[in-house]
């Protein structure tokens, strides 16, 4: 027998049924679509969730993506510069990647600077990019070393104080994490230095402000094409035309001083 009601077909209860444990916690049904007819929509948007492979019909190029724990997820693009720290402030090298992971993004780089410039004697990298085998590729040996990665390490960052913290303490502290890799112990040792913490500073005050110059006054918060190649391009001219702006900057600063 079957029921229309506001031309809605409603199924006699006993074709519905569910048998149901008492003694279980929850009264629901260990998967959702055991409820829901075959031809429901509640079969696709579970598939679509669940899968491994997600794919934008705008741009089948774009990842998902966040900025941190507390950012909603959005379709888009990892881009990467490197700056000079030793005052131009210019853009050396600029590329865009699909991995959401700075893990993977120091050696390209640092192997985008055009080797007219010459290869940097140091290299300032925040956690993201804590990748031991990147570090150890741009460090080389002791036979022939190559340069110096200074790499904020993230246990590290928790363990020391801030200067001045005019946070609330918590009432119960927790404990310092155990830090059991080599390489995080190496890194955090390297940073703990005077000179390496000196020179570390000089991320702050360089690659930053050349973000926040982009966004701000150039006014570039997203890309405005589709695809991998087509973003790449975009972002490139976007660098181009914060150098020629900088060095436009530098130029005027010169003639005043003269």
């Amino acid at each position: 027998m079957t029921f229309w009601i506001d031309a809605f077909i409603l199924e006699p209860m006993s074709t519905r049924f569910v048998s149901v444990d008492r003694n279980q916690r929850m009264l629901l049904p260990p998967d959702l679509r055991e409820w829901v007819p075959e031809d429901d929509l509640v079969h696709f948007v579970i598939e679509a969730v669940q899968g491994k492979e997600q794919e934008n019909l705008t741009d089948p190029d774009s990842r998902l993506m966040r900025h941190n724990k507390r950012s909603p997820y959005q379709q888009a693009y990892n881009a990467q510069i490197a700056v000079d720290a030793d005052g131009s402030q210019l853009v050396l090298s600029a590329h865009v990647s699909q991995c959401a992971s700075d893990k993977n993004e120091l050696v390209p780089a640092i192997k985008g600077i055009p080797e007219s410039l010459g290869a940097p004697e140091a290299v300032l990298a925040d956690n993201g990019s804590l990748n031991e085998e990147a570090v150890r590729t741009l460090e080389g040996d002791e036979e022939q070393p190559r340069m110096n990665v200074l790499n904020s390490a993230h246990a590290e960052a928790k363990q020391l104080r801030r200067k001045h913290d005019f946070r609330p303490q918590p009432v119960q502290e927790k404990e310092p994490p155990v830090i059991r890799s080599e390489f995080v112990l190496e890194t955090k040792q390297k940073m703990e230095r005077d000179e390496s913490r000196e020179k570390y500073r000089l991320r702050k005050q360089t690659v930053e402000p050349v973000l926040g110059i982009i966004k701000k006054w150039l006014g570039f918060t997203q890309f405005l094409l589709r695809g991998h190649e087509k973003v790449s391009g975009e972002w490139q001219l976007v660098t181009l035309a914060y150098n020629f702006k900088r060095l436009w900057r530098m130029q005027c600063a010169q003639k005043q001083a003269i």
